[in-house]
């Protein structure tokens, strides 16, 4: 068995073990221990360590968008068209559409139009049989 080791391990065996200094030991079990866990990213510094990798390449130009758009929001708010839209219904008091009705009217006579159009009839426009249809010429 002594026959196979080389002579490198032969040499190894025939050395006695040191013991290692006791402050040796301390300091590679300090060593040795696990770190311990690092604190996890906050939602804020993941969202800004996403935005500053994604806004790296141009940021002046990623700035002056912003700024751009900060002015169109402020000029729209500025002046905005506060009355409701179309389609919202208002409720008017029965005296103020009284008091529209009268300045409608006051606006057609200043117009000249003093009254109301006739609407035309719609012309009949129902189906009638075949035979009662006019005649169109063959070529």
């Amino acid at each position: 068995m002594n026959d196979d080791l080389d002579p490198f391990e032969q040499r190894l065996r025939r050395q006695s073990v040191k013991p290692l200094p006791a402050e040796w030991r301390a300091q590679i079990l300090a060593a040795a221990e696990p770190t311990p866990p690092a604190p996890r990213a906050s939602w804020r510094a993941v969202i800004q360590s996403r935005l500053s990798a994604l806004l790296w390449p141009y940021p002046k130009a990623w700035a002056g968008l912003a700024g751009v758009w900060v002015i169109i929001l402020c000029l729209n708010i500025s002046t905005g068209d506060h009355s409701p839209s179309p389609g919202a219904r208002t409720s008017l008091p029965p005296d103020a559409l009284v008091q529209l009705q009268q300045q409608q009217k006051l606006y057609a006579e200043l117009l000249g139009a003093t009254a109301p159009h006739e609407a035309v009839p719609a012309p009949d426009l129902s189906l009638k049989p075949r035979s009662t249809r006019n005649p169109v010429s063959r070529v």
